[in-house]
């Protein structure tokens, strides 16, 4: 019986072609990169923005080319406190200071993304995942705004 010899990891990323490749999407890194900059694992940063204890882990593990609904990025962009364009694009920088955002009040958001949707089939367009983010979004403040004593 051959011994198998265990090797560094390093060693097996991009190596020979019986290798084990270890693959990450652009997206996944930033997840990551943002994390640690916070200093929070992925369920810390999920409850403290009140979305799913999960949602961000789940992210992590899933296949790189498997796409993202656009409310759950929406979701992990605010918990990370940076947007959903610098998520997905890197266009600009994550966040202008490095702590989280207020909690999402999830009845309010319900509200702004059944506006959105509304307000989307009552006019017969469709949006990018990235539009319909920042309509939602947009909805979600106004409506804060009028919620607040």
């Amino acid at each position: 019986m051959k011994k198998r010899v265990q090797q560094p990891l390093e060693n097996l990323i991009g190596g020979q072609d019986n290798a084990i490749t270890l693959r990450e999407s652009t997206l996944q890194r930033r997840i990551r990169d943002r994390l640690e900059t916070l200093d929070l694992t992925a369920s810390d940063a999920a409850r403290q923005a009140g979305i799913p204890a999960n949602l961000i882990a789940a992210t992590l593990r899933r296949p790189p080319d498997l796409p993202l609904d656009a409310i759950e990025l929406a979701s992990i962009a605010h918990a990370l406190g940076t947007s959903v364009s610098w998520l997905v694009d890197g266009d600009e920088a994550p966040c202008q200071n490095d702590s989280l955002p207020d909690p999402i009040d999830n009845d309010l958001h319900a509200k702004a993304t059944l506006a959105a949707i509304q307000s989307l089939e009552t006019a017969g367009l469709v949006l990018a995942p990235k539009e319909l983010s920042e309509l939602i979004l947009h909805l979600y403040k106004r409506l804060e705004v009028t919620q607040r004593p």
